[in-house]
């Protein structure tokens, strides 16, 4: 990025986007290895403050005790950086331990080292940490398993505070069950899917997606009008760095497609629709898929050097891959996936199902110690890690705050589904992810139906 357009881009965020005080700390607590996890608190919400100190304090039973967490990425429960998110991680633990006097420790494992690590000790009896932290397509087979515990029957964990965020608990939650939890603690809005765009490329065949999205008639026939106005085999108009399953499952989703409905006060129902199935299949199949509107790519690092050198028009990535852009010749944009139609009741940005949950697993040394902390760590994160990850992302890679304001919209309309997150289960993978991969899309088949529903009775009733 240019240094003209960081200096416009910090002074354009103080006055439109995310006045967030970064937080500075010294360290204190525990680590994994015995070092020192929670900092001395120098600067920390009113709210966040505010919300904590309010808690039940249990009695001060738990005071002393150090919350065991074992993490496929560390930096969420510790972080010794100097990056805004670090510092809200550190001033999260901070707050705690200085109000209700809990240590923190964390030691990192790989997705498939806490699976195999878990079900050795429930099958001994034995504890093995009071939260885990991975990817929830990890977590799901966990859950399926019998190996997680039901967040809403810990005690101390509030779910009807004014620190959680109640929309988000929709897409992950059925009935009065929820077994891993995204958002506030894990800031999925990086596994949040999004479309990157060259501008000048654009402006050069007459698009100005950043408008049209802002005016909310961004659809997918018009991204597939400017991938062929922008073709002519030396440019291209598209690709997607997610696998051939996850894009046509965010096409689905963006399209206003469900694959599973839960909620609150609900039950698991599969939801697919064969015409919205059917019609992402046929944009996939038309753009990602079409040899003269997409390049033949090696992988994710060929294909964004193709777009940093101006010579692919849209990029369809997570937004945690933003850094891939850095390198960009010419100034680039954000814009939330497109609509199925101008009638469509607004955007949906779909939230992939890798993206990083918490969850209590089962064998706890104390259940209600795990639902304690956890209600203590969302009153005391409220929103202050995902602002904190959005400002990274505008401060550091963003051009313009066109780009900003993008990622807001981007954010407010994330759409989680219990298919999507739970689709490394084969019974929910048969009515989503299955069905979508067909070569001709059908109505769901009533076998495949009847396996979810019994899937379903078990896991979440």
């Amino acid at each position: 990025m240019s240094k003209y357009n960081l200096k416009k881009l910090i002074s354009g965020l103080l006055v439109c986007l995310l006045c967030l005080t970064a937080c500075s700390g010294q360290e204190g607590g525990e680590s994994g290895d015995g070092s020192s996890l929670s900092p001395e608190i120098t600067d920390i919400s009113k709210d966040a403050s505010q919300w904590v100190d309010g808690l039940d304090s249990a009695g001060g039973k738990y005071k002393g005790k150090t919350f065991k967490v074992v993490s496929s990425v560390e930096g969420l429960f510790y972080d010794d950086s100097e990056t805004p998110v670090a510092k809200e991680v550190m001033n999260r633990n901070g707050l705690i331990e200085q109000i209700l006097g809990i240590g923190f420790s964390c030691n990192e494992k790989s997705a498939a080292d806490i699976e195999k690590e878990l079900r050795k000790a429930v099958s001994e009896g034995k504890s093995y940490a009071d939260l885990i932290c991975a990817p929830a397509d990890v977590l799901a087979e966990l859950a399926a398993e019998g190996l997680l515990e039901n967040l809403y029957s810990l005690p101390y964990i509030n779910f009807e505070a004014g620190y959680v965020n109640k929309a988000e608990l929709e897409g992950q939650t059925v009935g009065d069950t929820m077994y891993m939890m995204s958002g506030l603690l894990t800031m999925d809005v990086g596994a949040t899917v999004g479309l990157f765009y060259n501008k000048g490329l654009l402006e050069s065949v007459g698009f100005d997606p950043y408008k049209m999205a802002k005016n909310g008639n961004w659809t997918w026939n018009d991204l597939i009008t400017a991938a062929k106005a922008v073709s002519n085999g030396t440019f291209y108009g598209v690709e997607s760095l997610l696998s051939d399953e996850e894009t046509v499952a965010a096409v689905y989703t963006s399209c206003g497609g469900r694959i599973v409905n839960g909620g609150t006060g609900k039950t698991a129902t599969a939801a697919f629709d064969d015409s919205i199935g059917a019609y992402a299949a046929s944009v996939v199949n038309g753009l990602f898929k079409n040899g003269e509107l997409a390049g033949s790519y090696a992988g994710a690092e060929d294909a964004a050097k193709a777009f940093n050198s101006g010579k692919l028009g849209f990029v369809m990535a997570r937004l945690d891959n933003v850094g891939l852009f850095d390198g960009a010749e010419s100034e680039w944009g954000l814009v939330p996936l497109p609509k199925y139609s101008q009638a469509q009741d607004g955007f949906a940005s779909p939230v992939c199902g890798s993206v990083m949950a918490v969850a209590v697993p089962k064998g706890a040394e104390d259940s209600g110690f795990s639902g304690f902390v956890l209600n203590a760590m969302l009153a005391a994160s409220t929103d202050r890690l995902d602002k904190a990850l959005k400002q990274t992302y505008v401060n550091y890679h963003f051009w313009s705050n066109d780009a900003a304001l993008m990622l807001e919209l981007i954010g407010d309309t994330k759409a989680l589904d219990l298919g999507v997150t739970y689709s490394s289960i084969p019974a929910v993978y048969d009515v989503g992810m299955g069905m979508l991969k067909e070569t001709e899309i059908t109505a769901l088949p009533a076998d495949k139906a009847a396996a979810f529903t019994a899937f379903a009775d078990k896991a979440f009733n």
